[in-house]
């Protein structure tokens, strides 16, 4: 499937990702040590802005 074909489906809201947490930038290596616990379930979001 092409990217064209998933940002359809994710538009028409039959694709949807959960996002466990958002963590700012600055906690980036705790994300990554928080994804190595095998306890995530979902994303992993770091917010740049």
């Amino acid at each position: 499937m092409d990217l064209t074909a998933l940002a359809s489906l994710a538009d028409a809201g039959r694709r949807t990702v959960h996002i466990d947490r958002v963590l700012p930038l600055a906690e980036t290596v705790d994300a990554l040590r928080l994804s190595q616990t095998g306890r995530v379930r979902g994303k992993i979001v770091l917010d740049i802005g």
